[in-house]
């Protein structure tokens, strides 16, 4: 027998290469692939009863077959150019390749020449009743594998017959959900990224509604408007904002554009207040990391409520901050017991209560800074080292209105006294300047108090009045304004009084003026600089030495001598803080005298500057809680007044009726636009996403 050998490898999508060994056809034919049931060659015995061979064929599979498809791999589908044969009766039969392309279903091991069903095979259910033959046996009947059956022709072949079983249909339809699930992912992973997409996709919508909001509250414009309906033509700075990012975004306006939306004045007070308490745990937490702090209060009028601005004052390092941290409503009392139940609880909602208040400063009204029973008495009850400190812009403002009260009961032309007084505020300007710095410490306030007194002092001399008098002069020409002295009339001559005999008049006083305006000989510049300029600048330093008398300062100096470094002339510090610090004495002083050695060996004339960049918290802990002090207590309580400016803008009479906690919300975010500006709109969707909403947001 003559065997002509030839390796044949095919491939394809779902079909395997496969090495085949061809021969010429005879009563035998040799393969590589021996078939899994035991037998001496490929063609059958057609004396075998029908019977008896299906039962042979249909039977003669492994159950455990090696060589067929997964689910990875798909139906395996091998491509051969010869199918063993296998003879029925007077026939010879074998598997076709052309069945892969009708039935893609169709599977064919080589290993036991049956076919298969793949869909079957791999997703048939335990609790299925369905025929093995395609699933765990095999089939081998060449015969009945098509064409018509029965008498009439009219019976399915065995692959079409298979292939209509509700069983085949439902493993089909699972094979087809299988593979598209590889494209598109499993129905739970399809679920699960809608989900996400869709969470997402909120997200955004909300981020969008948080930086509406931070945009409004910043800069202090109204939200809501007359009429909000959707009818209306104005529905407020808020939903126009909306409508107008849904205009521009497709995303926002598929959102926006249903009915929760999100855009109510509930959901504004929601997030309005989670960004607040963003901004405020901000602060409170520098507070406590610093562990002391100073407050600053005071009050005002609006719209028919007394609102108390409460402003607080602390280190951070050695460098200073002053926060405003709300508004408190006391229209009810404003009696000293009333506010100070007021504003303990407002510290108690901020979890302040337990760091201690070193300092606090409020204006000169006897409701506070009364002695008895005023504010600052009360709030020493509980924390005895808050020493209190009078306002020094009250103290100066005080003082300009005594002399421009005084200036202008004067007889005279205006223009005199305008052109002194305005001599007198550029030089009363710079310290104004200073009490409103938030920087400013207590010691340099207290040098440059010092400083403007003694400018005043220096310009009290003729010769600066003549500098004047000529710009005076020259203003009056250039308006033909005539400068004479006022007619005084017939009035008794004023006399010295018999007590002032034995004593030396720094001050002009009235019977000294009274006798330069009648004499006949003095002109009408020396009319002015006695009459005008003296009394004038009399007034303004008595003032400024009453209201900044060197026994207000006491504390003033000793703060400013800690900062040189003088441990002796600032024991009155010291002693008032020492049973708050705990601090020895001894190792204070050491401390002061390494870093007074430090600073002069660096530069003789050091400042504030200098002490701030060498100590540190580490080397001297002592000196370093004491200029932590120095720098927390306040000079005056301008940030408060400056909070009151940003009232009228945040409630205005078109929001007169605006609730308390709204207002002090939007306040906070207006004021602290340092710190709202860094608001990260993430943190803020996290916390208004805890409550539970209707919106899917986590």
């Amino acid at each position: 027998m003559t065997v002509s050998k030839k390796k044949i490898v095919t491939t394809g999508d779902n079909n395997i290469p496969v090495e085949e060994e061809n021969e010429s056809h005879s009563n035998s034919m040799l393969t590589d692939v021996q078939p899994c049931c035991s037998r001496k060659s490929n063609v059958i015995d057609t004396n075998t009863s029908l019977t008896d061979t299906r039962d042979k064929n249909e039977s003669c599979s492994d159950t455990d077959v090696t060589d067929l498809g997964n689910l990875i791999s798909g139906p395996m589908q091998p491509l051969l150019k010869a199918y063993p044969v296998t003879q029925f009766s007077k026939q010879n039969r074998a598997f076709s390749a052309t069945y892969f392309k009708k039935f893609d279903w169709l599977e064919y091991s080589v290993k036991n020449n049956a076919i298969y069903c793949f869909a079957c095979r791999n997703f048939i259910s335990n609790s299925a009743n369905n025929d093995d033959t395609f699933v765990t046996i095999g089939f081998s009947n060449w015969k009945k594998l098509c064409g018509s059956r029965g008498i009439q022709k009219s019976k399915q072949s065995k692959l079409e017959a298979h292939a209509s079983t509700k069983s085949h249909i439902t493993c089909a339809a699972k094979w087809s959900a299988f593979k598209s699930s590889k494209v598109t992912g499993s129905v739970i992973s399809q679920i699960s990224s809608a989900n996400k997409n869709l969470i997402v996709q909120n997200r955004i919508y909300i981020k969008t509604i948080i930086d509406i909001v931070l945009y409004l509250s910043r800069q202090g414009m109204a939200f809501r408007g007359h009429n909000e309906n959707i009818s209306s033509i104005n529905q407020g700075n808020f939903k126009e904002a909306c409508r107008l990012f849904a205009k521009y975004n497709p995303e926002f306006s598929l959102i926006h554009a249903k009915t929760t939306n999100y855009t109510s004045w509930y959901i504004q007070n929601d997030i309005g207040e989670i960004c607040s308490k963003n901004v405020r745990d901000v602060i409170v937490n520098e507070i406590k990391e610093s562990n002391m702090y100073a407050i600053m209060c005071d009050e005002a009028r609006c719209f028919k409520e007394e609102q108390l601005a409460f402003c607080v004052r602390y280190p951070k390092g050695l460098t200073v901050n002053e926060r405003f941290l709300g508004f408190i409503d006391v229209s009810k009392s404003q009696k000293a017991e009333a506010l100070a139940s007021k504003i303990f609880e407002f510290i108690d909602s901020l979890n302040l209560n337990s760091i201690p208040i070193v300092a606090q400063s409020y204006d000169g009204a006897a409701v506070m800074s009364g002695c008895k029973n005023g504010l600052q008495t009360k709030i020493r009850q509980k924390h005895p080292e808050a020493i209190y400190v009078h306002c020094m812009a009250h103290k100066l403002n005080l003082v300009v209105v005594d002399t421009c009260i005084l200036a202008t009961l004067q007889k005279g032309p205006f223009i005199i006294y305008l052109f002194i007084l305005h001599q007198v505020l550029v030089v009363i300007n710079v310290l104004s300047n200073q009490l409103q710095q938030k920087s400013a410490t207590l010691g340099n306030t207290a040098t440059t108090v010092v400083g403007v007194i003694k400018a005043f002092e220096q310009k009290r001399c003729g010769e600066e009045f003549t500098k004047l008098w000529l710009e005076i002069q020259s203003f009056a020409n250039k308006h033909s304004i005539s400068l004479v002295i006022p007619s005084q009339g017939s009035k008794r001559k004023k006399t010295v009084p018999n007590s002032f005999e034995n004593f030396y008049l720094t001050t002009t006083s009235s019977f000294e003026s009274a006798a330069n305006v009648n004499d006949a000989n003095c002109s009408v510049e020396e009319f002015w600089l006695i009459n005008g300029y003296y009394v004038v600048l009399d007034s303004l330093i008595l003032n400024m030495n009453d209201r900044f008398s060197a026994e207000s300062l006491k504390l003033a100096v000793s703060v400013d001598q800690l900062f040189k470094m003088n441990f002796e002339n600032s024991m009155n510090f010291f002693d008032h803080f020492m049973r708050l610090t705990g601090s020895c004495k001894k190792s204070l002083e050491a401390e002061m005298t390494v870093a007074k050695s430090c600073l002069l060996a660096k530069n003789v004339n050091f400042d504030i500057t200098d002490v701030i960049e060498l100590i540190s918290p580490s080397v001297y802990p002592n000196l370093y809680k004491y200029l932590q002090l120095a720098t927390t207590i306040p000079i005056s309580s301008a940030t408060c007044e400056r909070s009151f400016s940003d009232m009228r803008r945040v409630k205005t009479w078109l929001r007169s009726t605006m609730d308390q906690t709204r207002f002090s919300t939007l306040s906070i975010l207006h004021i602290e636009r340092d710190l709202s500006n860094n608001i990260n709109t993430e943190d803020i969707l996290n916390v208004f996403a805890e409550k539970e909403r209707r919106i899917l947001l986590k």
